[in-house]
């Protein structure tokens, strides 16, 4: 990490706030190779598309199947974590394609992604950031945003899944396209509208920082994005926080909940929110604290909520995430932790870190 920060504003509020810009300019200037990755999508007429990540870029890569599958893309889209990819391969035929997803565009499983996939001679595509570092050849690079500062990715992650539902829109090729993509490229605006929830977020992070652990609930893609919640107050606050699937956690999990934990349910208006709401009841009868993000005039059991822009729902994980970072950073910086260095300001961390390479 270059430049590194020891107080507030820590480098991963910086790129929070810079995700309007970056995902505009993402969208701006790959759009000719979006359009190319699109053919060739279109030329070879796969069956299958997986989107092959890990940590972060694994949660953008199953926000964006979900994408494929809420909009009808016409093409059975999978994310499959990198490790797994490559360590228990699937027979590729030519009736695959791959997108491998990877900020860095350096680490060790979705390098061998990659070469598996050119291996067996399949269209295949890298969404990576802005850097040196080269695919191999005949690999459609998609390069979003500038290398993220802080180790809790923020940036990367909204502008790799903006960039990856603009090549599902535009491989459809449908009669929706268009209202689709008009709707995509206008994801900066709602990206700056979401954070305007920061005071809010703020004031809720600052309340419930003394809370044990905290859980994130979602339905559908929503769940993605209740993992990828879990996953930055993990590597910001460094405490228990886990991200489920509702029916998930109705089935079992709420057994662990404690009067002295968060639940946070991430609700906006869709199919699962009734659901939701079944848990939120319960925790309450636990005597848990609950927050509901929420893009519209839903009624849930909860003793505060975060109002983000409605949109599409298979645009939605967008934007509930903004708000969740945020959450996240005023979390740790309440916490009085340093959101961007990953731990490795103490020395055991350190060492631990160098026993295993990524």
């Amino acid at each position: 990490m270059t430049d590194p920060r020891s107080q507030h504003p820590f480098w991963m509020r910086e790129e929070i706030h810079e995700q309007p810009d970056a995902v505009a300019a993402a969208l701006t200037d790959q759009a000719e190779g979006i359009a190319r990755m699109a053919a060739a999508l279109r030329a070879a007429r796969p069956r299958r598309l997986f989107l092959v990540g890990t940590g972060t870029s694994f949660h953008a890569a199953q926000c964006a199947a979900w994408f494929a599958r809420l909009e009808h893309v016409p093409l059975t889209t999978m994310a499959v974590p990198a490790h797994d990819f490559v360590t228990y391969p699937i027979a590729l035929t030519s009736d695959d394609a791959v997108v491998v997803i990877s900020h860095r565009g350096t680490k060790h499983y979705t390098g061998k992604a990659l070469e598996l996939a050119r291996a067996a001679k399949v269209v295949t595509g890298l969404v990576t950031g802005q850097g040196p570092h080269e695919a191999p050849a005949g690999v459609v690079v998609l390069r979003t945003c500038h290398q993220d500062r802080s180790s809790a990715h923020t940036v990367s992650y909204t502008s790799a899944l903006a960039v990856l539902m603009l090549l599902l829109a535009d491989y459809a090729d449908c009669s929706d396209d268009e209202r689709l993509r008009r709707v995509i490229l206008d994801l900066p605006t709602q990206l700056a509208a979401a954070l305007q929830t920061e005071a809010v977020v703020r004031e809720l992070a600052e309340r419930y920082a003394g809370r044990q652990r905290v859980y994130f609930v979602g339905g559908g893609p929503h769940a993605v994005t209740a993992s990828e919640a879990a996953l930055k107050v993990k590597e910001t606050s460094y405490i228990v926080s886990e991200g489920f699937a509702v029916e998930q956690m109705l089935h079992g999990p709420m057994q662990a909940v404690e009067a002295s934990d968060l639940v946070v349910a991430v609700a906006p208006s869709g199919p699962s929110t009734q659901r939701i709401g079944d848990l939120l009841n319960a925790a309450n009868e636990i005597g848990a604290a609950r927050i509901a993000v929420m893009s519209g005039g839903e009624s849930l059991n909860a003793d505060a909520s975060i109002q983000i822009p409605p949109t599409r729902e298979s645009l939605s994980p967008l934007t509930s995430v903004v708000a969740l970072q945020l959450f996240a950073y005023w979390a740790a910086v309440t916490r009085g932790k340093n959101p961007d260095c990953f731990r490795l300001d103490e020395p055991r961390y350190k060492r631990a870190s160098g026993r295993f390479a990524l």
